[in-house]
């Protein structure tokens, strides 16, 4: 049976849906394009001026996307820039299969009005007083020239299998999802204008296939830059001209805001500086004097790593360099908070009982808490509280009717943020009267 393509209306939509809105949360308006790279094969036609390849980016999220076509035309390869001239989305086979499609509409034909090339034929019937003050009421019997340009217009689609999980690296995040390496497709383009180059051709049709390539070394450039759509589109168009050979705005400077993400004692950190523009290949280091919190190093490519030792906030700056002669320099302070680790800090054992007797109670506490922390009794094998005895919010309350020794495990949950947990296991004797 034939594969039949639409939108998502299972679960698997409500679940690409929800991965699109997550993704669209946490990320900035700019920085989150790919850039696949195009090939056309010509395959029949007439009269045809055909595209040759290009580019086309769009959100990675899907959405509006923007073509830049290269043409061949009658004096040679031209570059065609088609601005949210199409789009990106998901799609889903009757399968279940995943995929990526490429969809546009473009082209169209654009006039030049030429010259007046008339003659004014009028006669001047005023009197000349020493001033011409006559007036012309001749009129001008001469026409405009008009220069028709004809772009191809065409239907695009592509599809290709989300068969690959991509990173893409932006200015404030980074994230994993899967597209499509490949899309492959048809072209078809047609159009009825003279074309102005041959009075002889009167149109021209053509089919082919088309084929689009993931470009990471684009994807990258974009979003490392964080363009937006318009200007990665300008930044495409002037590298297919050869007005381009790195980012776009050549000034050097580091887009990572201070504060930098906290850390805490004894867990892992890893957090990259990310820069943009400058020529060549950039290097992070720290500033004379400046040093990191305990624990943490940073690489020449700008990777804060490692694992905190000290508790505190740190404020040190870092220098970025880039690779011209001589090399452009740029400096940023920024401030790294480390804090204690989340754990419960109420020392076990608990305070003895007694069987029959009120408890005197017990107020559990935490260290390096950062928002609202509740507590609860987890259910382990071979452990419990003393029959009697009971959590209640954070205390531990109540009349053993039980002697002897009793461990028991408590959680506690900070609603943060970030959040987090921590368990104990306590010990608690209840003696004989």
């Amino acid at each position: 049976m034939m594969t039949r393509l639409f939108d998502v209306i299972s679960a698997s939509r409500a679940r690409l849906l929800m991965l699109g809105l997550f993704l669209m949360a946490v990320l900035p308006a700019a920085g989150q394009l790919v850039v696949y790279e195009m090939d056309f094969k010509r395959t029949d036609g007439f009269n045809d001026r055909p595209f040759l390849g290009g580019y086309f980016v769009a959100p990675v999220t899907g959405g509006t996307g923007s073509f830049v076509f290269t043409q061949r035309g009658a004096d040679g390869v031209a570059v065609v820039p088609v601005n949210d001239g199409g789009r990106l989305f998901r799609a889903v086979t009757d399968e279940g299969e995943v995929n990526w499609v490429a969809q546009a509409q473009v082209g169209g034909t654009t006039t030049d009005t030429g010259t007046d090339t008339g003659t004014d034929t009028g006669t001047d019937t005023g009197t000349d007083t020493g001033t011409d003050t006559g007036t012309d009421n001749g009129t001008d019997t001469g026409t405009d020239t008009t220069n028709t340009v004809n772009v191809s217009t065409g239907s695009f689609l592509a599809t290709g299998r989300a068969d690959g999980e991509v990173t893409f690296r932006t200015p404030l995040v980074r994230f994993s999802t899967r597209i499509a390496r490949t899309l492959k497709g048809r072209t078809i383009a047609a159009s009825s204008e003279a074309i102005n180059e041959s009075d002889t051709r009167i149109g021209f049709v053509s089919r082919g296939d088309w084929k689009l390539s993931y470009d990471e070394k684009q994807t990258g450039i974009v979003n490392r830059d964080d363009l937006d759509l318009a200007a990665a589109t300008d930044y495409l168009e002037s590298l297919l001209t050869g007005g381009a050979v790195g980012p776009v705005d050549p000034t050097l400077r580091i887009i990572t805001t201070s504060p930098l993400t906290q850390g805490t004692i004894g867990v892992a950190y890893s957090l990259q500086l990310n820069g943009a523009g400058g020529t060549g290949t950039r290097t992070w280091s720290l500033a004379s004097a400046s040093t990191l919190p305990a624990g943490l190093t940073l690489s020449s490519t700008g990777l804060i790593a490692g694992t905190p030792t000290t508790a505190g906030t740190t404020t040190f700056s870092v220098l970025l360099q880039d690779g011209s002669t001589p090399p452009q320099t740029t400096s940023r302070s920024f401030s790294l908070t480390v804090n204690v680790a989340f754990a419960i800090s109420t020392a076990s054992p608990l305070p003895a009982g007694t069987r029959d007797a009120p408890y005197a109670t017990v107020n559990l506490a935490t260290d390096g808490e950062r928002g609202v922390v509740t507590y609860s009794v987890v259910t382990v094998v071979g452990q419990s509280l003393p029959p009697g005895i009971m959590l209640v919010g954070e205390q531990i309350v109540g009349t053993p009717t039980a002697s002897g020794t009793f461990n028991f495990t408590i959680r506690a949950d900070d609603a943060g943020p970030p959040a987090g947990a921590a368990t104990k296991v306590f010990q608690l004797v209840v003696n004989d009267p």
